[in-house]
C-alpha cells in the first residue's frame, strides 16, 4: 500500500483555541474526551508510515448532520445530543402546569456569538471523494469546514424555536455550575457533549473555501430537517430492537418496592437526606402497577401499590425493561430519560431534585440477588 487516506475531525485539536491551521499537529493537546485523543493518535501513526515512503492524505470533517435533501442520518450523536437534551427539557416542562416552558432557566456556559461547525453528511462525502481521488491533494491535511457556520445563538434559537420552549442563556464559567437548578442538572446529565458544547470559539482554516463564495451549508430549515428525521425515526432507535444487553436481569417491581426499599433505606443516604418530605409515585410498566412511596424527613414511611395514578406530589413512569437495568446498576437513571423510557409526572422541579439523590442510592445499594417475577 503507498497512499493511505484518513478521516479524522477537525476537533483533533483538542482544547487548544484559536485558528487552527490545516496541518499537522505534532505535540499532544489537552483533550476534551477519548474520541478527540483517539483521532490525534490515528493521525501520528499514519504520519509516522507516511514517512517510511508512503503518502498519507489527513481529511478532517466538521461536525456531521443529515444530507441536504431530506435530513437523513445514521448516526445521532454531536448536536443531536443536545437535542435530545432540549426535548427532555420540554417533556419535562409539559408535565408541570406551574412550568412556564418558554422560561426554562438554564444558563448555557459558552459564548453565543462564536461558531458551530457542522456540514452535511453527503456533503462531506463528496468532498472527501474528491481530495481521495485528486493527485494535487495528495499528502496535505485538509479541513471540510463551513464557510459561512451558524453561532452558537443561532442554534440555541433553532433548538427553542424547534421544541417550542425557551429562557436558555449563555454564561461565563463552565460545567459545573456553583448553584445548578433542577433542570440544569436533568440537561448536563446526558454527559460530557452537553457540557462542553458551546464552549468552543474556534476557527479553522480552509483552503477549499478561500476563493469560493461564502455560502453557509447548513440554516434553519436544513437544521429543522435534520431534527425531524432524527424525530421521525427514533433518534436511531429500531423499535423492533430491544435495548437491553443479553446479561439483562429482570427484577419484580412488587418485590423492590415492598421488600427490598423498606429494608435498604433506612441504612442508606436517603435516611440521612433530612429535607425530604414528599410522597413519590412510579409507576412501572409492564406490569403496568404503580407504587406510592412515602417520604418525611429522609424517612420511608410508607410504601403501598395504588390504582391508577395514585395521590403523590410528583411521580415517574419507567419501562419494566429499563427499571430493571437502573436497580441492577446496569445504567444510570439518565440514560432511561435520554432514551424516552421514563418520564416525569407532576411537579417536575421536585422530581428532578430527588433524581441525584435516587442516583447515590441506587450506587449504594444495587440489587444483586432478587428473585424474579
Amino acid at each position: 500500500m503507498r497512499r493511505f487516506v484518513l478521516v479524522s475531525t477537525i476537533y483533533v485539536c483538542g482544547t487548544r483555541t484559536g485558528d487552527i491551521p490545516e496541518a499537522p499537529l505534532p505535540e499532544p493537546p489537552a483533550f476534551h474526551n477519548d474520541y478527540e485523543r483517539s483521532k490525534w493518535t490515528a493521525e501520528q501513526l499514519v504520519r509516522g508510515w507516511a514517512s517510511e515512503g508512503g503518502t498519507a492524505t489527513i481529511v478532517r470533517p466538521a461536525i456531521l448532520i443529515g444530507d441536504r435533501t431530506r435530513g437523513r442520518s445514521t448516526r445521532f450523536n454531536g448536536i443531536y445530543v443536545i437535542a435530545r437534551a432540549a426535548e427532555i427539557l420540554r417533556r419535562a416542562a409539559d408535565g408541570d402546569p406551574r412550568t412556564d416552558r418558554h422560561r426554562i432557566p438554564l444558563r448555557l456556559p459558552g459564548r453565543g456569538e462564536a461558531t458551530c461547525q457542522m456540514v452535511p453528511v453527503d456533503w462531506a462525502a463528496e468532498r472527501l471523494a474528491e481530495i481521495a481521488t485528486n493527485p494535487k491533494a495528495r499528502g496535505l491535511v485538509h479541513h471540510l469546514t463551513n464557510p459561512d457556520p451558524p453561532t452558537h445563538a443561532d442554534v440555541k434559537a433553532w433548538l427553542e424555536s424547534y421544541f417550542d420552549i425557551g429562557g436558555g442563556r449563555f454564561v461565563e464559567g463552565c460545567w459545573p455550575l456553583k448553584d445548578p437548578n433542577p433542570f440544569e442538572e436533568a440537561f448536563y446529565s446526558l454527559g460530557q457533549v452537553v457540557r462542553d458544547y458551546f464552549r468552543s470559539g474556534l476557527t479553522f482554516a480552509d483552503r477549499f473555501h478561500e476563493s469560493g463564495p461564502r455560502r453557509g451549508l447548513v440554516d434553519r430549515a436544513s437544521f429543522f430537517r435534520c431534527l425531524h428525521y432524527a424525530q421521525a425515526h427514533n433518534w436511531g432507535r429500531s423499535p423492533v430492537e430491544q435495548p437491553v444487553p443479553s446479561s439483562h436481569r429482570w427484577v419484580d417491581p412488587e418485590w423492590y418496592f415492598e421488600d427490598f426499599l423498606p429494608r435498604t433505606i433506612p441504612t442508606s443516604s436517603v435516611a440521612r437526606t433530612h429535607g425530604l418530605t414528599t410522597t413519590v409515585r412510579f409507576h412501572i410498566r409492564p406490569p403496568d402497577h404503580v407504587w406510592v412511596c412515602r417520604f418525611r424527613a429522609g424517612k420511608l414511611l410508607s410504601v403501598h401499590p395504588a390504582n391508577g395514578e395514585g395521590e403523590s406530589e410528583f411521580g415517574y413512569r419507567v419501562t419494566g425493561d429499563a427499571f430493571s437495568r437502573i436497580v441492577t446498576g446496569q445504567e444510570p437513571v439518565q440514560a432511561a430519560f435520554f432514551r424516552g423510557e421514563a418520564q416525569i409526572d407532576g411537579n417536575v422541579e421536585r422530581a428532578l431534585q430527588m433524581v441525584p439523590i435516587m442516583t447515590q442510592f441506587l450506587h449504594e445499594h444495587p440489587v444483586r440477588h432478587a428473585p424474579t417475577a
